[in-house]
């Protein structure tokens, strides 16, 4: 009895739990989908705060574009349009406002991608489109192994653009180029004579062309471009006589139509405009000197400028180039720096010197010319009229070297500037300088001196009082000091610097008694921005003895008006700081 009860005791109690469970079922599915609901509502809710920033940011733009800039305030403009109203007719005067929402950047933003799109181009890439773009700025085209060749993936992709590419590219941006007329290949290696030629019949007007340490056919390849250009005259095109002429075809006194010749074309040669040409720190061989040689002695040879520092020259590629400088008529200015020739590429440069009518300026700094070349070059200088420039430093002329320049400098009136320091010269050098310097009759300029002490400067300033034409001397010694000959030696040639030449060299030109006051008061106005009276009046009031009448044999004479001596304002020198 108690057992059935217990049974039916616990069926009542798992029929309670059962309706209790069912129960609680409609409860749960109600709040799963108040949940689903309210999810819903969130994303919906998100979506529209996303699309009204999205059109808040274009209405800031279109508000940005209907803006007036004044130079001292920004003016908004009226935003109510009316249907029919166009929204260009609310611009400002003098600036067109587009309706088409789509093109809503300005023009700042235009400008800063085109910033942008500069800075990811390499050079290279940059380079050939200034030249497409006839770029007024890239007159000079500078081509070196260091920009062209250190990223070699220029791409991005790893390939390496090789030479003839290169030379390719160069010239399909120069085919309407009119802007580069400067060429510069450094560092390269020129694998065909072909990318010389193509590069020269694309800048026919080129007037620079430098090769420096370059390798392969470019050296070779320009001579012979240079003695073809040389060889070859300009060619034109036969020209028949435009006029009534009468058709072999036609009837007897019938005249034919006039018959138009063809247009004369004028092909000029390869660099036939080439001003300046540099071939540095490369190897000039004897065939390519021969070829060099030949172009320079032509008569229609145009190179104004030839620098050819470091390029090896010796005696014997010396010999040809100074046969044919004998006889060119265009080279002013002619740079053989730091060579390898000796005394007989000296001689042979005297004996150029002596027959040359045209150069100016003659760099032979760094080579190896001892005293017997320095007397060919002295031998040469009565001869010559044009050269005013003459360097010589770091050579090995000595003393003697030195003496054979100071006595040919008595014969020569053109040379206005030697330098030969570095050159072991020493007391006795300057004793020579000292002897015939004041016979010189047109040297402005002289740099010199090694190892010299007091008594040979001291010699120097004795003989600048007999002097007028020096004006800068450079005197270098490591035992040599004495502030006293420094100052004297620096009178005499701020007196030359003020010109006092013309009324020294004269009897008649002797300042008299009576202007002396007149000199003095005139001199004394011209004074330093410290207040110090000019040289002029330290002539004639602490050195009387400077206006006595020098020695005829010092000077020559040269007549002129003491009234043009007043008319010279002994501030117009040539060098401003001096005074």
């Amino acid at each position: 009895m108690a057992a059935s009860t217990r049974q039916r005791e616990g069926e009542e109690v798992a029929s309670a739990a059962a309706a209790r469970h069912d129960k609680s079922l409609p409860m749960r599915t109600l709040l799963m989908s108040c949940l689903s609901i309210l999810c819903n509502l969130m994303t919906s809710l998100l979506s529209v705060i996303q699309a009204a920033s999205q059109k808040l940011v274009g209405f800031s733009h279109q508000l940005a574009q209907l803006v007036v800039v004044s130079p001292l305030l920004l003016v908004p403009v009226d935003l109510s349009v009316d249907d029919d109203e166009d929204i260009g007719s609310h611009a400002p005067p003098g600036r067109t406002i587009s309706s088409d929402t789509s093109s809503t950047c300005n023009d700042d933003d235009d400008d800063e991608d085109d910033d942008d799109d500069e800075e990811t181009e390499d050079w290279w890439t940059r380079t050939i489109r200034r030249l497409q773009e006839n770029d007024p700025e890239l007159y000079e085209l500078d081509l070196d192994a260091s920009m062209m060749y250190e990223e070699q993936h220029r791409n991005g992709d790893g390939h390496e653009v090789s030479l003839q590419e290169d030379v390719q590219d160069l010239v399909d941006a120069l085919q309407d180029n009119t802007v580069v007329t400067h060429l510069s290949l450094r560092n390269l290696t020129i694998n065909s004579p072909s990318h010389i030629l193509a590069l020269a019949k694309a800048i026919p007007q080129i007037t620079f062309l430098q090769l420096e340490d370059t390798r392969g056919a470019g050296l070779e390849t320009v001579a012979k471009i240079l003695l073809s250009a040389a060889n070859t005259t300009t060619t034109t095109t036969s020209k028949p006589i435009i006029g009534r002429l009468q058709h072999p075809a036609a009837p007897s006194g019938v005249l034919a139509s006039p018959t138009p010749s063809p247009t004369p074309t004028v092909t000029p040669p390869l660099l036939s405009h080439l001003l300046e040409l540099r071939l540095n720190h490369a190897h000039i061989s004897i065939p390519v000197a021969k070829m060099l040689a030949q172009a320079l002695a032509s008569p229609s040879a145009s190179i104004q400028r030839l620098d050819l520092q470091g390029s090896h020259l010796n005696d014997s590629t010396m010999i040809p180039l100074c046969r044919a400088m004998a006889r060119n008529a265009s080279v002013q200015y002619w740079c053989l720096d730091f060579n390898s020739f000796r005394d007989t590429g000296a001689r042979a440069l005297g004996f150029m010197l002596q027959r040359n009518k045209k150069l100016q300026e003659l760099h032979l700094f760094g080579n190896n010319i001892t005293t017997v070349g320095a007397e060919h070059l002295a031998a040469a200088l009565p001869y010559n009229t044009t050269l005013q420039s003459l360097v010589l430093s770091l050579n090995d002329m000595g003393d003697a070297g030195v003496a054979a320049f100071s006595r040919a400098l008595v014969h020569n009136t053109s040379l206005k500037k030697l330098w030969v320091p570095s050159n072991q010269v020493g007391n006795a050098g300057l004793y020579a300088v000292a002897q015939y310097l004041p016979h010189w009759q047109g040297l402005e300029e002289l740099n010199l001196g090694d190892y010299f002490d007091t008594h040979a400067a001291a010699a120097i300033r004795t003989s600048l009082q007999h002097n007028y034409v020096l004006k800068r001397l450079y005197l270098e010694s490591p035992v040599y000091d004495c502030e006293q000959t420094e100052r004297e030696i620096d009178f005499y040639l701020r007196l030359n610097q003020c010109g006092r030449k013309p009324w020294l060299c004269d009897e008649s030109m002797l300042l008299p008694a009576s202007l002396q006051p007149h000199a003095l008061q005139k001199t004394h106005g011209y004074t330093s921005a410290m207040g110090s009276p000019d040289v002029l009046f330290y002539l004639l009031q602490h050195q009387p003895n400077m206006c006595e009448q020098p020695s005829h044999n010092h000077c020559p004479s040269r007549p002129q008006s003491i009234a043009a001596v007043f008319q010279h304002d002994p501030r117009e020198t040539d060098d401003d700081d001096d005074e």
